[in-house]
């Protein structure tokens, strides 16, 4: 168990990474928790419990991306140590027969500890599973079917279950398998996804880099991109992709070249003005692999043009300057 001092701080990172985009807590509430925690900690349940030393795992693995110079916070506690823990409370509780919000938020966390962590490029060791079971839980107890104008709840509570339902969603989102839609209904999701990418734009435009605003717009960009590359990837890797499908062929090398100009940005900032860049992209590296794998098979086909014509009307990401800028800092000279 960590002091006081250090568990405050591992929450403050957590809170800083993950918290101020995904919105997993009531916060007010979480702090009163954790104040009687302080005082009390025998009387703490164990679902709770779980849920603290979850935040604590992932505070850590904050702290430790960001402090590369400076002295680890707890540099004798194996790197997992407090997940298993949090593992351990968990299964002193009744997860299936009587869960709660604190279960439901723990078991999100350890997706996003996965995410983060121990996430590999192996289908069978992708979070489908946990994140359908926490779907499963979650409407077993009604936050999916929660109205404003449920007599039950005050507006406060209600406000606090529709944003965990739709974190829930956002992280159920990337292990739901996309069905190949035909082309004519490609192009309307296609158009409606790219007004919601200039909505997110516009509002990382107007906000400071640094703010849980501007990370938010940062996370919604990525994923209505990777949305995108999901759909059209069956169509923009056929052979004659340039020609026969010429609108999955350019959304999908736009969307991956705009999804590693965002691990760009964020794993380029300086830690003193972004100390918490690095660790948020951390969250999203399966999304650059697959960004970074996409590029890549254009890139091996000669045959393959990098920029549209004049004459497609297709306005997307330059490719050959955005490619060429990373060449430029490096000193590679590309042909």
């Amino acid at each position: 168990m960590p002091t006081r001092v250090v568990g405050e701080k591992l929450i403050s990172m957590y809170i800083d990474v993950v918290e101020k985009t995904h919105h997993f807590l009531a916060l007010p509430v979480f702090q009163q928790q954790l104040l009687r925690f302080w005082d009390r900690p025998t009387e703490a349940e164990d679902g709770w419990l779980a849920l603290l030393f979850v935040i604590f795992f992932l505070g850590q693995e904050a702290h430790r991306a960001v402090s590369c110079v400076l002295i680890d916070l707890l540099p004798s506690v194996p790197r997992t140590e407090f997940l298993e823990v949090s593992q351990g409370f968990l299964h002193r509780t009744s997860l299936i027969a009587h869960p709660n919000l604190d279960i439901i938020r723990t078991l999100c966390l350890m997706v996003v500890a996965k995410q983060m962590v121990q996430m590999s490029c192996s289908a069978m060791d992708t979070s489908w599973c946990l994140t359908g079971l926490i779907v499963r839980i979650a409407m077993s107890m009604g936050l999916h079917s929660a109205r404003v104008d449920d007599p039950r709840l005050g507006r406060a509570e209600q406000q606090m279950l529709n944003i965990l339902w739709k974190s829930i969603m956002y992280l159920n989102l990337p292990t739901t398998p996309l069905d190949q839609k035909p082309m004519r209904l490609l192009c309307k999701y296609t158009a409606e996804t790219r007004y919601l990418l200039l909505r997110a734009s516009e509002a990382l435009r107007i906000s400071h880099p640094t703010t849980g605003e501007a990370r938010q717009a940062i996370m919604l960009d990525i994923l209505f991109r990777w949305l995108l590359l999901s759909v059209h990837r069956p169509f923009a890797h056929d052979e004659c992709a340039p020609l026969r499908y010429p609108l999955s062929y350019w959304t999908c090398l736009d969307c991956a070249l705009a999804i590693l100009v965002q691990q760009r940005d964020l794993w380029g900032a300086p830690p003193d003005s972004s100390p918490v860049s690095r660790s948020f992209a951390r969250l999203f590296w399966p999304d650059f692999l697959v960004a970074s794998l996409t590029l890549s098979l254009y890139l091996l086909r000669a045959d393959w043009p990098l920029d549209p014509p004049p004459s497609s009307g297709y306005s997307g990401m330059p490719a050959r300057a955005t490619l060429q800028t990373p060449c430029d800092r490096a000193g590679i000279s590309g042909n």
